[in-house]
């Protein structure tokens, strides 16, 4: 079985390559494979000849999104398209992962697989209009929408650091720590999605999914949680999103609710899991 694995040394690229690594998977860098050069993907994935292609590679600054909307789209929505498109050719699976952020954030209840897709912000049109071009274009797929992905940094380059590590560098510089409480998601551990994404894959269920841990908190509450495990005698203080400077818009409540899969374990176990390899 030839696969694929594009964002090879990004975090999610880098535990789905350790989880299939009995599998050989091939895997592929921006190096290897950059997606804003939409003539590379045929040249590139033609001459693999994959069976799988897991693409896990994205342009995933939210921010920065929303002033560079053209590579955004292109790398998030645009090759996605031509993925599916030489995929369709080659006969080949092809597993995506998109974002909460497709989501207006409006639901108290949060969004099943089957709700109305309406992003607030710029990233989250992008990895939509992905997963849109994906879904015509003739290819057999998997949509695993996710959120607030933690776990061991990816390599690459400019590689930023996730949520947890970046409050334990905070919780090391200063006594008091400001976090957004008006933001409620679910956490997901790269491992746990990694070893998701193998038993979809090998299943032969297709189609869009909702994989995240089980359970949802808001930026502060997720803070919380990994300041208790850490036993940090700081000050954590919960603010409004508004408080800090951003220029996309983010959706209030954007828990994806699973209803076709079996849960993942809960967040705090999986995060405490995270931060004991950490120590």
């Amino acid at each position: 079985m030839r696969i694929a694995v594009t964002g090879a040394d990004g975090t999610l690229g880098s535990a789905v390559l350790k989880r299939l690594s009995e599998l050989q998977p091939i895997p592929l860098t921006q190096d290897d494979l950059d997606l804003s050069e939409l003539t590379q993907i045929p040249t590139v994935l033609s001459k693999i000849k994959p069976e799988i292609i897991v693409h896990t590679a994205a342009f995933t600054a939210v921010d920065e999104s929303e002033s560079q909307r053209e590579l955004a789209l292109r790398v998030n929505g645009r090759s996605v398209g031509v993925i599916g498109q030489v995929a369709a050719k080659l006969k080949a699976l092809v597993i995506y992962y998109s974002t909460d952020y497709v989501f207006p954030g409006v639901n108290p209840a949060g969004y099943t697989e089957d709700s109305t897709v309406a992003p607030v912000n710029f990233y989250g049109q992008s990895k939509a209009e992905g997963e849109r071009r994906l879904q015509s274009s003739g290819a057999v797929f998997i949509i695993i929408r996710t959120s607030r992905i933690f776990g061991e940094q990816g390599r690459a380059a400019g590689a930023k650091k996730n949520f947890v590590q970046k409050m334990i560098e905070l919780s090391r510089q200063q006594p008091i720590i400001e976090v957004v409480d008006d933001e409620r998601a679910s956490p997901t551990y790269a491992p746990d999605l990694a070893e998701a994404t193998y038993q979809l894959m090998m299943s032969e269920r297709r189609g869009i999914f909702h994989r995240t841990n089980d359970g949802s908190c808001t930026w502060f509450e997720f803070a919380k949680e990994i300041f208790s495990v850490m036993k940090w005698g700081g000050i954590l203080k919960p603010v409004h999103g508004s408080h800090f400077s951003r220029p996309a818009k983010r959706p209030s409540i954007s828990i994806l609710v699973n209803t076709k899969l079996a849960p993942l374990r809960t967040w705090p176990e999986a995060l405490r899991d995270y931060i004991a390899q950490l120590s």
